[in-house]
């Protein structure tokens, strides 16, 4: 990322004590999943549904979760980031987190130009297809589309020997999720073979269909408020924009969650933790214009879904080299 000669204190790259950060991610987790034990206790009816929209629809932050564990600023060790995303977050994600993070990685060194590893930001919203894209998320149309584009690209990057390693580490996890699920299904139907059939639904809709539906929707439109160009006040890298939002508490909880309403901030300089991003963008922000946050992630989506996006001008090769700071120290 260019620099415009912003000078950032040493201070907002240090880790603040793991216990605040181990409550901060098990508080977010437990309200999270909560409304997964929800449905699974009460019988079905509206409140299922809202559970799978609430579930669904805040995962989007849990992936957000799995971004910094890629960055590992999560914990002050790396060690600990890399635990949290791969054998936790990852396997409730049913995400390979190996193949994530190399994708991420290059996200960042090729943004808006060729080798550029996300997509998702060129969907156009303007007019009927926000709704269309809607409908292929809850269709689960979305969701193959990007698998389809991703395991191609993950086998050609994969060690033999390890490659599929997080297969069995996801088995294993989603294991022991269903088991939870499944005694809490038993508090509420006092018959193993009635709760068993109450938690394979629950497990099926709520947590399965909310996470490659609603999810993805919720991923989706992250990313195009992110970087989708025409959305307002933007930089622009290649076909790609960058924009930091102000983000009020709903939009940080089911969109800006571990510094992505500070999202030009973080590609600017990636070696900050999520939680010093919003102080370190005030600070740049005296020197740098653009960096200051103009409007939510709601506001630039309803631009974007009024105007439309220009087609984008692919540009070969990154402006340039961009792997500083990519992971904590």
């Amino acid at each position: 990322m260019r620099e415009r000669g912003n000078k950032v204190n040493k201070r907002y790259f240090s880790k603040r004590p793991d216990t605040v950060s181990f409550i901060v991610v098990m508080g977010h987790l437990f309200i999270t999943v909560l409304p997964i034990y929800i449905a699974a206790y009460a019988t079905l009816g509206w409140l299922t549904v809202l559970c799978w929209l609430f579930f669904g629809c805040s995962m989007n932050g849990i992936f957000n979760m799995m971004h910094e564990c890629c960055h590992y600023h999560v914990f002050r060790k790396k060690r600990g980031s890399e635990v949290l995303g791969r054998y936790l977050i990852a396997p409730l994600m049913i995400a390979d987190f190996e193949s994530y993070r190399q994708r991420h990685w290059d996200h960042h060194k090729h943004l808006g130009v060729e080798g550029e590893t996300k997509d998702a930001y060129l969907i156009d919203i303007h007019g009927k297809n926000l709704f269309l894209l809607f409908l292929r998320s809850v269709l689960m149309l979305e969701m193959f589309n990007k698998f389809s584009k991703q395991i191609p690209r993950s086998a050609i990057q994969k060690k033999p020997e390890t490659g599929y390693n997080w297969i069995k580490t996801t088995v294993l996890f989603q294991a022991v999720f269903f088991s939870t699920i499944l005694f809490t299904a038993y508090q509420g139907y006092p018959s193993w073979s009635k709760a068993f059939v109450h938690a394979t639904f629950i497990y099926a809709f709520v947590y399965a269909y909310g996470l490659i539906s609603l999810t993805v929707f919720m991923a989706d439109l992250r990313a195009i408020a992110e970087h989708q160009l025409n959305g307002g006040t933007t930089v622009q890298e290649g076909y790609a924009a960058l924009r930091n939002f102000k983000c009020s508490p709903f939009e940080r909880f089911f969109f800006g969650a571990y510094g992505f309403g500070e999202h030009y901030t973080h590609h600017k300089i990636a070696g900050i933790p999520y939680y010093r991003l919003r102080e370190a963008t005030q600070e740049m922000a005296l020197e740098d214009e653009s960096l200051k946050p103009t409007a939510g992630y709601l506001g630039t989506l309803k631009k974007l879904a009024r105007r439309g996006q220009p087609a984008p001008i692919r540009r070969t090769g990154p402006l340039q080299p961009k792997t500083n700071g990519l992971v904590a120290e």
